[in-house]
């Protein structure tokens, strides 16, 4: 498993710990609706969705879609159910501006679906600054910047050692979750 694999699933073992049990799925690499464009195949016009997979997704509702047939998917992987995201988490070890740049675009198409959507940037291990992390990611509702960290031979259960071991750091990933959980709170009252 990559390093950035490995951090996503700490966070999501965090963040299932806090949040899981009010109710909400918490999963990784989950397929969102991304786009919708209509196509024309055999003189007859459809619907076609495309899907993006996502780090991290919490939600607790799915649109049933097998029952329509003028909907073309994209991908087969998300045929029987569109998920309705609440939360996404970018989770990136490491991350430069281009990256920045593409997943902040691939917000805004997301939250041009979903507008209720709460759409975060987690980072662990870039130099990047915070005003060109906002510049360049101001389609996300937050951008959260931990630390610097040497991500190579990133293991299992690191982030959790080093929340223990670093105050500052805690209190940085309280405050994303935080966030988290009062966008939940708001998506409760819509």
């Amino acid at each position: 498993m990559r390093p950035e694999d490995v951090f996503c699933e700490d966070v999501i073992n965090l963040l299932k710990t806090h949040i899981q049990n009010l109710g909400y799925t918490v999963k990784s690499s989950v397929k969102i609706l991304k786009d919708i464009i209509v196509t024309k195949k055999e003189n007859q016009y459809q619907v076609q969705f495309g899907f993006f997979d996502q780090d991290i997704v919490i939600y607790k509702d799915k649109m049933p879609t097998s029952e329509v047939k003028w909907i073309r998917f994209h991908n087969t992987a998300a045929k029987e159910n569109i998920i309705i995201p609440l939360v996404i988490v970018e989770v990136k070890l490491h991350v430069g501006s281009h990256t920045i740049i593409a997943y902040s675009e691939i917000a805004r198409d997301i939250k041009n679906i979903f507008p209720f959507v709460k759409y975060y940037l987690l980072i662990r291990g870039t130099t990047k600054e915070e005003e060109l992390l906002r510049r360049h990611g101001r389609n996300f509702d937050g951008i959260f910047k931990l630390e610097t960290v040497d991500y190579r031979g990133y293991k299992e259960g690191t982030f959790q050692q080093d929340l223990m071991s670093k105050p500052d750091l805690k209190n940085k990933f309280e405050h994303f979750l935080e966030k988290v959980r009062s966008a939940l709170d708001t998506s409760e009252q819509t």
